[in-house]
């Protein structure tokens, strides 16, 4: 049902029924919180977005790359690049899986900003960690841009 409403565009509804999952003292998955926190990225909503991963580990559950990314990307729609930049951080320390599509999300979230030094290390620190070929992440930069 939170897939659904994901789907459909219902992001109030998809926290509403996931809030409905922990009242009647089940524990949702991993995949019911994820569905949650998508359907709040595609409505451009990062405030619930954060709060239902927050909530998602304090109840245990550690979040899967879908769960971030749609985390970092709603936090990249509302041009909130710290907030980006700190999930990253958070997602490195608890060993989570980032991947291009993380450091794409993140990379776009600080060009709204422009922080250019921080920009700078990122990718630096990409390309040293050998996460991604830095010329992937120039290029996908660049055109973000135009």
């Amino acid at each position: 049902a939170i897939s659904a409403c994901e789907k459909g565009g219902q992001w109030q509804l998809a926290v509403l029924l996931l809030r409905r999952i922990v009242d009647m003292r089940a524990t949702p998955n991993v995949i019911s919180c994820s569905a949650a926190i998508c359907a709040c990225e595609r409505a451009g909503q990062w405030g619930p977005a954060l709060e239902l991963l927050g909530r998602s580990r304090a109840r245990g559950l550690e979040p899967d790359a879908t769960a971030c990314n749609s985390a970092l990307s709603a936090c990249r729609k509302s041009a909130f690049w710290g907030r980006a930049l700190g999930l990253l951080g958070l997602m490195e320390s608890k060993a989570l899986a980032a991947d291009v599509v993380t450091y794409d999300t993140v990379i776009l979230a600080c060009e709204q900003d422009e922080p250019l030094p921080r920009m700078v290390e990122l990718l630096e620190g990409l390309h040293w960690a050998g996460r991604c070929r830095l010329e992937h992440c120039v290029v996908s930069s660049g055109t973000s841009k135009k």
